[in-house]
């Protein structure tokens, strides 16, 4: 009852400051407010449930300025085999994340700024996001840079002395070229530095004991020493490429790849298309993405002995995973005060398979979501 009244009062305070935004902007027709409000669960087989609900809402403050907020609650309850190397019990752990911003448009350059604020019981971050773009020849291409910064506070649940930190810095370049009347393509490179505390503190890398080589022993001994050992920087790299091509008047195949690299070892890549159709007042489509990963240079399951760098993160490890299901929208187009009132339903299977790790070689479950949105 008491998570319910935090999500109402969460939500309320946020659609209050949109729409006080809105009221305080001067008059004018052109202006609109929208508020969108959606909410997902994910459920797999190793005993993981996260529930999470999202409300945003944007205003126009005049006819090149606009603020928006959102407002976001995760609900976690799991179970998984991370928990239990941790020698704990299922436990449950609520997400708050709050974002404000604030955007410029004159009709070839734009400008962004946001601020987003989250915690939860052991982690709180700050971040600050920036964006610049400008189009040419007649919007025929869109350049535009970007960079964030995020101050991380990592802690320890029951564990007062325990308090680390993480910076990341990050920057994007993008280009969005129009390649003529049935195509789009965009291309965006992202370099992102990580400086500080990397690792987990629930989480004990196994390793041999040397005297006796059948017995396997844990880092930090699960004695509330860390068992976990991550390098304190990272340097990340990834190159994005997409596509929309429009097929028919009322279909489209939208496409993406990315290519991944950081200085840990771990390579990846990322593929997947959607095939969408309009019947209006209905729009489907079905989506179908999948990812493989090379794992990092010192990832084992289980070391020969204890080294510098030790962890148990499977997400470190060589993993494959795939998403794939239907994507149905319903137009209502204008209901009472609000106008272009859309619902859209999301479901995808998803599997995962991690062949280097041994406690869960693979795990299967679904994301489901649900969304509406309009504008005032």
């Amino acid at each position: 009852m008491r998570l319910q009244l935090t999500r109402i009062a969460f939500a309320c305070a946020l659609v209050s400051a949109a729409l006080v935004s809105a009221a305080a902007a001067p008059a004018r027709a052109q202006q609109q407010t929208s508020v969108r409000i959606r909410n997902s669960v994910y459920q797999d087989d190793d005993a993981t449930f996260i529930d999470t609900s999202v409300l945003a809402a944007s205003a126009a403050v005049s006819e090149k300025v606009g603020v928006d907020a959102h407002g976001l609650i995760d609900v976690v309850s799991t179970a998984s085999v991370d928990v239990v190397a941790a020698a704990t019990k299922r436990w449950h752990e609520v997400r708050k994340e709050a974002e404000g911003g604030l955007s410029y448009a004159d009709g070839s350059t734009t400008l962004n700024g946001s601020y987003i604020f989250s915690d939860e019981n052991d982690w709180s971050s700050n971040t600050v996001n920036f964006g610049v773009s400008h189009d040419f020849f007649v919007h025929d291409l869109t350049l535009g840079l970007g960079g964030s910064f995020v101050d991380n506070h990592v802690g320890r649940s029951h564990d007062p002395n325990f308090h680390e930190r993480l910076h990341v810095y990050s920057g994007t370049a993008n280009a969005v070229i129009v390649g003529g009347p049935n195509d789009l393509w965009s291309l965006a490179y992202n370099l992102s530095y990580l400086d500080g505390y990397q690792a987990s503190p629930y989480r004990y890398a196994r390793f041999r004991d040397p005297s006796q080589p059948d017995q396997v022993l844990y880092a930090g001994g699960r004695s509330g020493q860390p068992g976990e050992r991550m390098p304190n920087t990272r340097a990340r790299h990834a190159l994005t490429l997409r596509w929309n091509h429009a097929l028919f008047s009322d279909t489209s195949l939208r496409s993406h790849m990315r290519v991944y690299r950081d200085d840990w070892g771990v390579t990846s890549l990322t593929a997947g298309t959607e095939y969408i159709v309009g019947f209006a007042p209905w729009e489907l489509a079905f989506s179908v993405r999948g990812y493989a990963q090379h794992k990092a240079d010192f990832y084992r399951d289980i070391y020969p002995l204890e080294m510098r760098y030790m962890t148990a993160d499977r997400k470190l490890s060589t993993m494959y995973d795939v998403f794939a299901g239907p994507h149905a929208t319903l137009r209502f187009g204008d209901v009472g005060p609000m106008s272009d009132l859309r619902i859209d339903l999301k479901v995808n299977g998803c599997g995962f398979w991690f062949p280097e790790y041994a406690a869960l070689p693979k795990r299967f479950g679904y994301v489901a979501e649900l969304g509406a949105g309009g504008y005032f």
